[in-house]
């Protein structure tokens, strides 16, 4: 809830190009209403089609669980049928309203890789977005770890042939700390990636 993220693929050729539709897009978003319907209408199918999947209901409620924050914070983990209230509720004029005081790029990032002139790729950044700064200074939502109650939680699916385990344990370390990096990349090894030890192991013998 804190970030605007922009990615792309293109050729050498077509980058100044695509640089400056971006700038257009973040810059001078024309909102259209019909667009927005469209979207919200959508997301409000999306999870309607999720509160059924197991992988959904398990991850919202083990998200839930580890949550310990109340309704209307950021932090917030909705429910399902709160979701879908929130998307119904929501108003074209409070989008147009939280971006022009809180959308600029005074705190951001741009990472190119792959085949680009570096001199050419800073100067036209520059260009294109120094100035554009947001009218609220950014500052971090901080999250700190809680200490949920420990428990197991069973969700029958039973029109539904996959099962799903999940299980969170909060730690006191944010992407700042050194420790960090050697984290995430233990869990991707473990069990956060398609090609981990635990969801490799489990294809390898349903195979």
């Amino acid at each position: 809830g804190q970030t605007i993220h922009v990615q792309f693929e293109t050729i050498r050729a077509s980058l100044p190009a695509l640089m400056t539709l971006i700038r257009d897009v973040l810059r001078a978003p024309t909102f259209p209403e019909s667009e927005f319907v469209q979207l919200r209408d959508q997301a409000v199918t999306f999870v309607n089609a999720q509160r059924s999947e197991p992988n959904a209901m398990a991850s919202n409620e083990l998200s839930r669980s580890l949550n310990n924050y109340k309704r209307g914070d950021i932090r917030y983990t909705p429910t399902f049928d709160e979701h879908i209230a929130d998307y119904k509720a929501a108003k074209l004029a409070d989008i147009k309203r939280l971006y022009s005081t809180m959308a600029g790029t005074k705190n951001g990032h741009f990472s190119p890789v792959g085949d680009f002139d570096t001199q050419e790729v800073q100067a036209s950044v520059r260009t294109l977005f120094s100035d554009w700064n947001s009218k609220t200074a950014f500052k971090r939502v901080p999250k700190p770890a809680n200490a949920p109650q420990p428990g197991i939680k069973q969700i029958e699916t039973p029109d539904k042939a996959n099962a799903i385990f999940l299980a969170g344990l909060p730690m006191a370390v944010q992407d700042n700390d050194p420790d960090y990096d050697t984290l995430l990349v233990i869990n991707e090894i473990l069990g956060g990636g398609t090609q981990s030890r635990m969801m490799g192991s489990e294809e390898r013998r349903v195979g």
